[in-house]
């Protein structure tokens, strides 16, 4: 009697295992983008419009753009990590070869950062 009752705590627990990992993996039948795939998760809107206004950009834009763009996300919940993204951005904003969308995009996000900074110091 005692080995049945074992036996059967042990089927239930595998299939709690099985169950508990199928639901993991599969995120619980949650669907759109995954966790972390999503670039434009925990950016401000000005960033957004900089991050596809250079989407098909050379890899020299891309790059700068793209270390920019960790800070800015970064200072969502660090002020001190857009002091460091604003002089990057405003360095790019003045580079004469940027086109009109991607000039303007940088703007934006410049005059968006200085206001987040000058907020962030009167607190």
């Amino acid at each position: 009697m005692m080995v049945k009752m074992e036996s059967k705590s042990i089927w239930r627990g595998i299939c709690l295992l099985i169950a508990a990992c199928f639901f993991g993996l599969t995120g619980c039948g949650k669907s759109g983008v995954a966790a972390g795939n999503n670039p434009d998760e925990g950016l401000p809107p000005e960033a957004v419009a900089v991050r596809k206004a250079f989407e098909s950009s050379d890899p020299s834009y891309k790059n700068p753009v793209s270390e920019m763009l960790k800070l800015v996300k970064a200072g969502g919940a660090n002020a001190i990590a857009y002091s460091e993204a604003l002089p990057q951005a405003q360095v790019l904003a003045a580079n004469p070869t940027m086109n009109a969308e991607q000039k303007q995009a940088l703007e934006a996000m410049v005059q968006k950062m200085k206001l987040d900074i000058a907020a962030s110091r009167r607190q």
